[in-house]
């Protein structure tokens, strides 16, 4: 895995465009909730929201 550092607001539109269709995914069922691909892998490494950045 790279680290990348975003140090600001272009920098991260920048970076996110290399990411195309990466952010958000579907899912077959409408009852599950869409959310970005970074809050399930925070959710999934780090299950306390109070430790978000």
């Amino acid at each position: 895995m790279d680290t990348v550092t975003i140090d600001s607001w272009k920098s991260f539109v920048a970076c996110a465009d290399e990411l195309d269709d990466w952010a958000f995914r579907g899912h077959r069922a409408a009852q599950q909730p869409l959310v970005s691909s970074l809050c399930r892998r925070l959710t999934q490494f780090c299950p306390d929201k109070s430790q978000w950045p």
